[in-house]
């Protein structure tokens, strides 16, 4: 069963996706129940709770093609700048900027050189 690098980045998006809802459900449930606003999300998904329960080597497929999400513009990564923390699975955040998948703009590209013809 071999998977392109595009298919494991539309997965981390519907995983940061999920993510962001649930967070943004039990934020409002918890402020409901205390009678406050709910709180604007701010997008970010943990990268251990977008991988949880994956083998070794579908966690490093992933972390590569969460990668390439950051160079397509897809995703921001965040991460500790103190100088004194490693960053690890457990506090590398992963923002959401836009669901467009480059892969999806290519697929019905056609060079000037070809659509002129």
């Amino acid at each position: 069963d071999r998977r392109h690098i595009h298919e494991y980045g539309a997965e981390i998006i519907q995983a940061v996706q999920s993510e962001i809802k649930a967070a943004a459900k039990k934020d409002a449930k918890s402020n409901s129940s205390k009678g406050k606003a709910a709180s604007k999300s701010d997008n970010r998904a943990g990268f251990s709770a977008v991988t949880s329960g994956q083998p070794e080597f579908e966690v490093s497929r992933l972390f590569l093609a969460m990668l390439q999400l950051s160079n397509n513009g897809n995703v921001k990564l965040h991460h500790p700048t103190d100088g004194t923390t490693l960053c690890g699975p457990e506090n590398l955040k992963i923002e959401l900027l836009s669901t467009a998948l480059a892969q999806e703009r290519f697929d019905s590209y056609l060079a000037p050189s070809l659509a002129t013809n």
